[in-house]
């Protein structure tokens, strides 16, 4: 039986928490996660065949949104895989606010 791998990232946005909350969900389903989250929850849970993703946006005073990634899977490749991916899918995403 193998050890779980888990891989963690943290990073800040320049983005608010709503748009961030909408963006990481686009993300995570763009990717291929199925999920069974609610909208607009702070925290997302995704999965796909082989790893688990958590994702969690907190609004920050100043207006940006502290974002925390998980990625889990049972063995080390797609664990760090979808860590960096769904980092950099989120980090590089175009969106802006739409009133």
């Amino acid at each position: 039986m193998s050890r779980p791998y888990l891989y963690f990232n943290a990073f800040v946005l320049a983005k608010g928490h709503e748009l961030v909350r909408n963006v990481v969900r686009k993300q995570l389903r763009d990717a291929g996660f199925a999920s069974d989250s609610q909208a607009g929850l702070w925290e997302q849970f995704g999965y796909n065949d082989d790893t688990l993703a958590q994702l969690t946006s907190v609004p920050l005073p100043d207006g940006r949104t502290y974002v925390q990634l998980v990625t889990t899977a049972s063995t080390d490749a797609p664990a760090k895989h979808w860590m960096q991916e769904l980092a950099s899918r989120i980090q590089n995403d175009k969106s802006v606010p739409f009133d």
